[in-house]
């Protein structure tokens, strides 16, 4: 329901010293959803706020085949490849919508701060609880931008979101 809205919400925290403005976000919304959230960002940056924001983003320490494995390692625990917006395509349920545009394109800059850990980093604690992911013959078969054809993984049942 929260991909239908075209305005951001915005809830205010105080711990008696500063506030604390939260603007939940969606990967999957409509323009004018994002739209909103860029002039929330922009006006609250100009009363000297700054972004922490989320996302989980590539180790540039990885090599290309690091890169492929770590990639096939996720799409295997979550089932889907690495686009919202692809996964839903596929369905063909939600043309009217778009992906999370950049954070730059919703406002900000290189004065704000992802305060999220890397997909590596997220796949390492992932198999520090539950066991390395092992790929098989599926797992390298399946090209990225392929419907990832899979029966019911026990992997995605241990996901905590």
């Amino acid at each position: 329901m929260k991909i239908r809205k075209e305005k951001a919400s915005l809830y205010t925290y105080n711990n008696n010293k500063q506030d604390v403005i939260f603007l939940p976000m969606h990967h999957l919304g409509k323009q004018a959803f994002y739209d909103d959230v860029k002039t929330k960002v922009i006006e609250y940056k100009n009363k000297g706020y700054k972004v922490y924001y989320e996302k989980i983003i590539q180790d540039t320490k990885l090599d290309s085949l690091q890169i492929d494995t770590l990639n096939r390692k996720l799409r295997k625990i979550t089932g889907i490849n690495n686009s919202y917006k692809a996964a839903a395509d596929e369905a063909g349920a939600f043309k009217k919508y778009v992906s999370q545009p950049t954070y730059e394109a919703m406002g900000t800059d290189s004065n704000d701060i992802n305060v999220d850990i890397t997909n590596l980093q997220l796949l390492n604690e992932f198999e520090k609880q539950n066991g390395f992911v092992i790929l098989d013959s599926v797992d390298f078969a399946t090209k990225f931008k392929t419907n990832y054809q899979r029966k019911k993984s026990t992997l995605k049942s241990k996901l905590k979101m």
